[in-house]
């Protein structure tokens, strides 16, 4: 059996006869990986479990591009997708893709159809405010989707919701109406039937002009305007429906429009409002200027004269009509009615020589500077973008003045907005000068510059069909170069331009993203009648990539361990990925450190260490860097004599400025790092004349805690960090550290630290008996007490609330050695989370015999976390755990993992 799966091209056959992955997934995980298993033939396994999770990986990745894929005549396929989606709510979104590329007289349209109520029948809401806020925004967004796509179909499955929701009705029966017009236009009578269960007029006003000025074809005028008539009396919407007809009809026979609107403009007086004329510009457009002139005379209100003149505008227009359209703006209120009546005329070109064009920008910058370009976000879009055509040598000082009076939120908005290639790229290659302009903190500074880049990016690139712009994504971290990276390959492929999108895609460092990209690459770009088979579609997804750099970087810990430091990068070269370069040189480096034999001297120790930290640059993803703080501290500060604590601080400061980074992962670092090298400390503390080491040590603490806000800002997460330090320092051989620590602040944690056994047990009775106590002085007496007063810990451990904050708190104190592992049976057995209780199980075995019965129930631990949770060998943070895999017999080993590894798919 294993050999007609393996060498046979059986599983494709299957594939294709069952037109779907799913049975050949099922089978894979059900017979192929089990009986690898049972006769130990580890390469077919990883063989088997390499397709298993391709597989696996294909139903949640193919869950992006549904609509294509249904399109293409996957249907199959696409059903398999939906049948693996556990929450209802995003079910139902996938099933009204699928529905979406159906006709709704099919038999599967109706299936889905009839499905929906079940899936819809309840959406709870969490009972935190907060979440309960985002989820709602998730729920509107995925009905939203089911109505565009079922339209009237999923009225009966929607009404439960359309009763408890009544603020999302106008948002769904909109999205209903919707669904209608596209599939069979505006006399679809569904369409009106839905939009008179609106209940907005003003969302009816901008929403039915639009749809109708929209339509490709339009038969009947008359008929649709009757039934524009039928659903409301409200003589704007009227006109504003009638000349929105008339666009839609100007496209098709001008002639036709212009008859039309002969009979039309007899029945009455128009409501003329700014907003009637602009709907109807490309209409107007197509009159005489007598014409235009007449209707001119019928209006009195200045502004929407001017509103009705300008969008008439064309080259042929006379003269004369220009210039009444300056007079008019000069008869308007100073001021913002000016500027932007001002905008549109200059903005149309028309009757305007260049010279007088660049004098009217001129003139129109100077009136917005002095409002301090409060003005609207379309009109501010409207100057920068002529701005940026007539005066583009003095655009980089206009920029300037513009964005110091606006928010960064504008400037996104207006990289959202605007076309112009030339402004926006301007913006783009002078982002550090034009975002200092904003008075913002370093972080927030960060944060924006990622958003910006982000936004402007892709949209830049789209725009000028020119990707060289994504060279700037660099400046971000990896994992957000690469969403770049990504969302700009997307756009490309939106916008037909799939050879550009391939190009980006092979820049893109993260394999899971770049595969992910690829197959909607292939899956967009195929031909309905091309797609080709679906294990092309495999083939294009699946990868071992990251395999083949794990065991490559795991060949070469086979290498001597004499090996020179110089060859080392030699055996590393073949590792596509940077950062798992970095982590098996760190490895390799480890292992010949490790030795007896470390090189052979000093200074082959010395040029390992070099070059370890000098590769460091490898590692591009900042959570990666502070995972493997820790590690890369401890080996090199372990072995720098008097420089070990120059590079304890360093590592410490350098983790405390990753701030893009979560503070729960650098908390876990910084503690991980200090424990582990609180031998050197203590060390260090003992050395020099006069206590010279302890004050160094002191010292360093000392400036730590000046870092973190010495406590007394509650805000500061960094301020978690007090306990740890005030830990070590408990921990310290030397007792007159104290002493030079006596000025230091925050003063009420030194008081703590000053304290004898039994007045903190009474701090910790103190802060029983409060309803919110302070966490992270709740955190230090327990990190106190236990080296002072351990056997009480547990006892006060249990009277915590059970929860995140306990259990994070009892695996903490166990696994960076704080509490004895003799009170550890007590302390694992608060802990609730399983994954939290087995990680700390995990560590704590790390110190069982070979071969020893613990080392077995370790090895249980181990696998049952694999099952509940990811447990990366490529988290820097699993290195200990990894190194004592390695001393266990593969034959033990292999058979307990393997096994995991195939319940974790399920």
């Amino acid at each position: 059996m294993l050999h007609q799966l393996a060498e046979t091209s059986f599983l494709k056959e299957q594939m294709a006869y069952f037109n779907g992955f799913e049975k050949s997934s099922h089978d894979i995980e059900r017979y192929a990986v089990p009986a690898a298993i049972a006769e130990r033939d580890w390469s077919r396994f990883i063989h088997f479990m390499l397709l298993a999770i391709n597989l696996r990986g294909m139903a949640e990745d193919l869950l992006r591009f549904l609509k294509p894929l249904a399109r293409s005549g996957q249907v199959v396929a696409a059903m398999e997708v939906i049948n693996r989606t556990a929450d209802p709510l995003e079910r139902s979104v996938a099933k009204a893709v699928i529905a979406g590329t159906l006709e709704p007289s099919s038999l599967l349209f109706q299936r889905l159809t009839q499905s929906l109520t079940f899936d819809l029948a309840t959406l709870p809401l969490p009972a935190d405010p907060f979440f309960a806020e985002q989820m709602a925004e998730k729920q509107l967004w995925g009905v939203v989707v089911v109505a565009q796509e079922f339209g009237m179909s999923a009225a009966e499955a929607l009404s439960g919701i359309l009763r408890e929701r009544p603020d999302w009705n106008d948002a769904i029966w909109g999205s209903i109406a919707e669904c209608h017009v596209k599939r069979r236009g505006a006399l679809d009578p569904d369409f009106w039937e839905a939009l008179r269960h609106v209940k907005s007029p003003d969302l009816l006003k901008s929403y039915l002009p639009e749809v109708l000025a929209s339509e490709a074809d339009v038969p009947n005028p008359e008929a649709v305007l009757a039934l524009v008539e039928g659903l409301s009396r409200d003589l704007e919407l009227n006109w504003l429906c009638r000349l929105s007809l008339l666009v839609a009809l100007t496209r098709t026979s001008e002639e036709a429009a212009g008859d039309l609107w002969e009979r039309w403009s007899v029945n009455g007086p128009i409501p003329w409002s700014m907003e009637i004329a602009n709907r109807g510009g490309p209409f107007l457009r197509t009159l005489a200027d007598q014409q235009i002139r007449a209707l001119v005379e019928q209006v009195s209100d200045t502004e929407t004269k001017t509103a009705l003149c300008i969008a008439s505008l064309v080259p042929e227009r006379d003269p004369e009509i220009v210039c009444s359209i300056q007079e008019m703006i000069e008869l308007l209120p100073p001021g913002i009615p000016q500027i932007r009546w001002k905008l549109r005329l200059v903005g149309t070109s028309h009757g305007l020589a260049e010279v007088e064009i660049r004098r009217e920008v001129q003139s129109l910058s100077q009136s917005l500077l002095g409002l301090n370009y409060a003005v609207d976000l379309e009109d501010l879009c409207r100057f920068l973008d002529l701005f940026s055509t007539h005066l583009p040598l003095d655009l980089g000082d206009e920029l300037k003045r513009v964005l110091r009076k606006a928010d960064p939120n504008d400037l996104l908005q207006i990289i959202e907005r605007v076309d112009n290639v030339s402004l926006l790229a301007d913006l783009l290659e002078n982002s550090y000068v034009y975002l200092s302009l904003f008075s913002m903190a370093e972080s927030d500074a960060l944060l924006f510059r990622s958003e910006f880049l982000t936004q402007i990016i892709p949209r830049l690139c789209v725009l000028a069909k020119d990707i060289s712009y994504t060279r700037h994504a660099s400046d971000l971290n990896a994992e957000e170069a690469d969403k770049v990276r990504a969302s700009t390959a997307e756009k490309l492929i939106d916008t037909n331009l799939p050879d550009l999108a391939e190009k980006v895609c092979r820049s893109i460092s993260s394999r899971s993203l770049r595969h992910l990209t690829r197959l909607g690459l292939r899956i967009k770009t195929m031909q309905a009648n091309n797609l080709g088979n679906l294990e092309s579609l495999l083939e294009t997804s699946a990868t071992d990539e990251c395999i083949q750099d794990e065991i490559i970087g795991l060949r070469s810990l086979l290498a001597p361990k004499s090996t020179p430091s110089h060859q080392m990068h030699v055996l590393l070269a073949p590792i596509g990925n940077q950062q798992s370069q970095y982590l098996a040189l760190f490895r390799l480096s480890w292992r010949m450190l490790q030795s007896p034999n470390k090189g052979g001297s000093k200074r082959a120790e010395c040029e390992i260490l070099d070059q370890l930290v000098q590769a460091a640059g490898l590692v591009a993803s900042d959570a990666q860097l502070v995972g493997m703080m820790p590690e890369v501290a401890d080996l090199v500060a372990s072995r720098s004599g008097r420089h070990a604590l120059p590079e304890i601080r360093e590592a410490l400061e350098r983790l405390l400025f990753l701030r893009p980074v979560s503070w729960a992962l650098r908390r876990e670092a910084c503690e991980a790092l200090l424990s582990r090298l609180l031998s050197v400390l203590s060390e260090h503390a003992n050395k020099g004349p006069f206590w010279s080491g302890a004050a160094e040590v002191a010292k360093m603490i000392a400036d730590l805690l000046k870092q973190v806000g010495n406590g007394s800002n509650s805000e500061v997460e960094e301020r978690g960090l007090i306990p740890v330090l005030f830990a070590v320092m408990d921990r310290m051989p030397i007792p007159t550290l104290k002493r030079f620590l006596r000025d230091t602040e925050p003063e009420r944690f030194l008081l703590l630290y000053r304290l004898n056994d039994k007045a903190l047990a009474g701090v910790l009775d103190e802060l029983a008996m409060q309803d919110a106590p302070d966490a992270v002085i709740l955190e230090t007496v327990f990190y106190l007490l236990s080296d002072r007063y351990p056997e009480i810990v547990p006892d006060f451990l249990s009277m915590q609330p059970a929860g995140l904050f306990r259990d994070r708190l009892c695996s903490a104190l166990l696994r960076y050695g704080w509490l004895s592992a003799d009170h550890a049976p007590e302390a694992l057995g608060l802990i609730g989370d399983p994954a939290v209780r087995l990680r700390t199980e995990i560590t704590l075995g790390l110190a069982f015999k070979n071969g020893s019965e613990d080392e077995n129930a370790w090895l249980g631990s181990l696998a049952s976390l694999s099952v509940l949770d990811l447990v990366d060998p490529q988290d820097p943070r699993n290195e200990p755990w990894l190194r004592k895999l390695w001393t266990i017999d593969p034959e033990r080993s292999r058979p307990v993992l393997a096994w995991a590894a195939l319940q974790a798919l399920a």
